[in-house]
């Protein structure tokens, strides 16, 4: 019944909860989904009420333990999630307060280097580490709830994620920058952010986060050509880009 589009928000038509209090956010049907997979269980719309039944079954007192948040969104979803939006406020309140201060940080850089999208991009990879560093406190923090500390563990892997394909996208973007001097700009501020940014966070990257970091150093490698409104240039990097092991 969770994925009846009458039961839940539905992806792509910007449902809000504010709208349809009774049905399943999106938070919601996620920990159902994930609650319904620990018990086997696909196909719940399937013969109802003999699922049903099988489901009063399997709900013995340690897996109603082990779960207490599904079972807290089936007894009552508005009232879960009135409790779970008391308690993150103090989260929310703080990634809206430090997103700010990024985009503020993200202008700045932005300046310096210039106005086009490989230019921002690297502006944004020059915040990640000092915004990584603010959600790594926050989440280590214990005078913050558990909830609270999970959400920030949760945005700081995302954070990673992210930050990993921006830099994959801002390396291949250096043949759109319009002369030799802003290449070599974009390319120092890249490696010294790189450079941390795998060191620091060497434990938290993934195969894939790798291979895309890779993937961008291969324009380095080969060589950037550089266009502008009257010739197009084929530089080489001095110095050969260091790749990091997946």
């Amino acid at each position: 019944m969770r994925n009846h589009d009458s039961k839940r928000l539905r992806k792509g038509h910007n449902d809000k909860s504010e709208h349809y209090p009774e049905k399943f956010d999106y938070r919601q049907i996620a920990i159902l989904n994930k609650f319904a997979d620990s018990l086997s269980i696909h196909t719940i719309d399937k013969e109802y009420l003999e699922k049903h039944e099988l489901v009063v079954d399997m709900l013995s007192l340690e897996v109603m333990q082990n779960n207490l948040a599904a079972i807290n969104i089936l007894v009552d979803n508005q009232k879960e999630r009135s409790h779970h939006q008391t308690v993150t406020a103090d989260f929310y309140d703080f990634i809206d307060k430090v997103d700010k201060q990024r985009a503020e940080q993200v202008q700045h850089y932005q300046t310096r280097l210039g106005r086009n999208d490989t230019s921002r991009v690297t502006a944004t990879i020059m915040t990640a580490q000092p915004y990584l560093v603010a959600l790594t406190k926050y989440a280590n923090n214990s005078e913050k709830t558990d909830e609270n500390r999970a959400l920030a563990e949760q945005h700081i892997n995302r954070t990673i994620r992210l930050t990993a394909k921006q830099y994959e996208v801002a390396y291949k973007g250096l043949d759109t920058l319009m002369n030799h001097d802003s290449v070599q700009k974009h390319v120092r501020e890249l490696g010294d952010s790189l450079g941390r940014f795998t060191t620091d966070y060497a434990e938290k990257l993934s195969g894939d986060d790798l291979r895309r970091v890779n993937d961008g150093l291969k324009a380095i490698d080969t060589g950037i050509e550089i266009s502008n409104t009257s010739q197009r240039v084929v530089t080489q990097n001095s110095a050969q880009p260091t790749y990091y092991s997946v």
